[in-house]
């Protein structure tokens, strides 16, 4: 952890790791939107409730120059972006002393669209405990190239699955730049940072799918979206074969 703060003061972001790696289905599963959405999205209305999930990453104790009031200005980030917000009032005084740096979050509150950008008005922050192995947080969902959806890789998605059987459902969607395809997996999978870190090892830090987030509208229209069950058994048959 020491180690990723230096690089994030020093370079401005994180090299060797990120330090939600491993927390994509709980951020998913507790906000209505990623922050890179919140902020660019054209269609997020004004007024309207948002829940967004992040890593505190500073918290500066300020007072205001008119009200001469204390507020808490907080900045989060997830994978795509930053986001900082104001605390006052009844707010500072019930998290002045529960916000850390490093803590994950969700907060919540009203969308403030203006013309210099869209912002948050929260009135209510959740502090997100990191998951224990295999608690069922959804589906667990890995995005593959058809490029990459090789025997080789095939069969060490394999192996990772065996060393690693639990409660939670996987879905794999093998893409092309035409269309793509999604399979659920008859075998349930532990969830745990391990299990998270050894398939991004293999497929990329970009594998996990975050639930109606990572996959494009147009991968979206192309995709054939199935519930058949698909065994991931390469030595009989392979999964993009089926």
């Amino acid at each position: 952890r020491i180690k990723l703060n230096m690089e994030r003061d020093t370079l401005g972001l994180y090299v060797s790791d990120h330090p939600l790696f491993g927390r994509e289905s709980q951020l998913a599963a507790n906000s209505s939107h990623s922050i890179g959405t919140f902020i660019n999205s054209t269609v997020i209305e004004d007024g309207s409730t948002a829940t967004l999930c992040g890593l505190v990453t500073s918290i500066a104790n300020r007072v205001g120059k008119k009200s001469g009031k204390p507020y808490l200005l907080v900045t989060i980030e997830d994978f795509e972006g930053e986001l900082s917000f104001m605390l006052t009032g009844k707010s500072f005084s019930e998290y002045v002393n529960e916000l850390k740096t490093d803590m994950v979050v969700a907060v919540r509150g009203r969308v403030n669209n203006r013309d210099d950008g869209r912002n948050l008005n929260v009135y209510s922050v959740q502090v997100l405990n990191a998951p224990v192995d295999d608690e069922y947080l959804g589906k667990i969902h890995v995005k593959i190239s058809n490029e990459k959806a090789n025997r080789e890789v095939l069969e060490r998605i394999q192996y990772i699955i065996k060393n690693h059987q639990g409660n939670s459902e996987m879905m794999i969607t093998i893409s092309t730049p035409e269309s793509s395809r999604t399979f659920t997996l008859p075998q349930r999978v532990k969830y745990s940072t391990e299990f998270i870190g050894e398939l991004k090892v293999l497929l990329g830090t970009n594998c996990i799918v975050r639930d109606g987030d990572t996959i494009s509208e147009a991968e979206v229209a192309d995709s054939e979206l199935t519930d058949e069950v698909i065994p991931l058994e390469v030595d009989e048959r392979s999964l993009f074969e089926s």
